[in-house]
């Protein structure tokens, strides 16, 4: 099937099979038309070969990162778009002399992270025999979903195979910057990363209001100890970075803005 979260013109294509589903196994999505809740069934489908779905997520991903970012930022504040502008001429060295690898690293963790949030759709002309809802109330009136199965081996791709390595790989990558006996040296790449993954922040606590309002849930977060861990992490960051370097503010020197 060829999928896409609305964004690129590229399409994410991954081989399905069909299984038998167990009794636990979700095979339809629930939404809610004026509080009373409604159901869109979908076909027990699985992905054929999860190592060759994660090939084509990589490659997915790799094509089509900037055009993630230009999409997910086009009403961000000017600040944001400028850091992240100058990050993506920066990471492989365009604009500069050298290599930032963990700015490169921070913008991959970005995008990997729209994955697992916005909703993946069918666009191809395989559709495993479904139909967009004919209720134009529903989520579903004007695209068709993948099988809940099929999203949930998406999302434990991505986490386990993508983000949790990349995620190890930046935080040794950060630990031996901040602790290197000059962190300034490496002052505005440490700005770069920091700002994606507090960003990262900011989208994905968006993303958990939007669920919880989406699935009609009677509770601020759709899972708590998942924010506050969230959060936690945010704050360690912060702190760490203020310990390092003591307060000191390279963007209030002039020669340093150019």
């Amino acid at each position: 099937v060829e999928l896409s979260q609305g964004l690129p013109p590229n399409r994410l294509k991954i081989r399905l099979d069909r299984y038998q589903p167990k009794d636990t196994d979700r095979q339809y999505y629930n939404w809610f038309n004026g509080g009373v809740e409604q159901k869109y069934h979908t076909p027990a489908y699985g992905i054929e070969n999860l190592n060759v779905a994660l090939q084509g997520i990589e490659g997915f991903m790799r094509d089509n990162s900037e055009t993630y970012v230009e999409a997910y930022l086009k009403d961000a504040t000017e600040i944001t778009r400028k850091t992240f502008r100058t990050a993506q001429q920066n990471k492989v060295g365009v604009r500069s002399h050298r290599h930032l690898p963990l700015v490169e690293e921070a913008l991959k963790l970005w995008v990997g992270c729209r994955f697992i949030e916005e909703p993946w759709s069918i666009i191809g002309s395989e559709t495993l025999d479904q139909s967009t809802d004919p209720n134009p109330a529903s989520p579903y009136h004007t695209k068709i979903p993948i099988p809940p199965i099929v999203d949930l081996q998406i999302d434990l791709i991505v986490i386990n195979e993508i983000l949790q390595p990349k995620l190890k790989r930046i935080l040794n990558m950060l630990k031996a910057m901040l602790e290197s006996s000059d962190p300034w040296n490496n002052w505005f790449e440490i700005y770069l990363a920091y700002f994606i993954l507090l960003h990262n922040v900011e989208l994905t606590m968006a993303h958990d209001a939007w669920f919880v309002k989406r699935n009609n849930l009677k509770r601020k977060y759709s899972n708590k100890n998942l924010v506050d861990t969230i959060m936690g992490g945010a704050t360690t960051l912060l702190t760490c970075f203020h310990y390092a370097h003591q307060g000191y503010a390279p963007f209030s020197q002039p020669e340093l803005e150019a």
